[in-house]
């Protein structure tokens, strides 16, 4: 009898391989958000953060991994990301507090002006993060049973936009009351928003693609 050989496709790290990328990308998107969180941006006149232009990539993932994978996987990543949000925000304020030599200050007063502020912006996050990405994960996998896993892109973009709006409101509100005039919160709100739509509805196909190959993966 001759043995068949191995492949890797027989192996359940084929089906879950992208799982680790798919988190990789949406723990490093989260850190790099809070990081720009207060860089403000100027469109013409109109203020937003920084964030926008990497924040949006989380809820695009959630859509896939809660496709591909079911809905515990996907909550579980949400909380592996405020775990590694939470050791990188308090490490990095931590130690923009350390003392500096007095003799070579070079930029550790901008240090200590831009990262003493990640707890705040991660204390508001978590609030945010929690409310908005459930939100969109159980409305994805609700409208996946309700479809029998059909019209992907419609069901990201509706249950996308939904997380999108909750977290928007909350997280502007928590991290720039007091910092920026309320006028200009709600600009940089309806900038945020504005933007995210753009995106949800231009990442839907290839994140349909992308769910559709993993998917493809288990039964192959």
């Amino acid at each position: 009898m001759v043995e068949k050989p191995f492949t890797l496709k027989e192996d359940p790290i084929y089906f879950y391989l992208p799982l680790l990328y798919l988190g990789i990308f949406y723990v490093t998107a989260i850190i790099m958000a809070d990081i720009v969180t207060y860089k403000l941006i100027n469109f013409s006149g109109l203020v937003a953060s920084a964030s926008l232009f990497v924040f949006p990539l989380t809820y695009a993932i959630s859509d896939i991994v809660t496709e591909a994978y079911g809905r515990h996987v996907a909550l579980r990543l949400i909380f592996v990301a405020l775990g590694a949000e939470f050791f990188s925000d308090g490490g990095l304020a931590l130690m923009s507090h350390l003392p500096s030599p007095s003799d070579i200050i070079l930029t550790a007063n901008s240090y200590k002006i831009i990262l003493a502020e990640l707890p705040r912006i991660f204390v508001s996050n978590v609030f945010a993060l929690i409310i908005g990405a459930i939100l969109n994960i159980n409305l994805m996998n609700k409208l996946k049973n309700l479809y029998h896993g059909r019209f992907f892109i419609i069901r990201s973009i509706i249950s996308t936009l939904s997380g999108e709006i909750a977290y928007v409101i909350l997280v502007y509100l928590f991290t720039f009351v007091g910092k920026v005039p309320f006028n200009k919160i709600l600009i940089m709100m309806s900038v945020s928003m504005s933007f995210k739509i753009i995106f949800a509805l231009i990442i839907a196909y290839p994140s349909a693609v992308i769910a559709h190959n993993i998917v493809t993966r288990k039964s192959t």
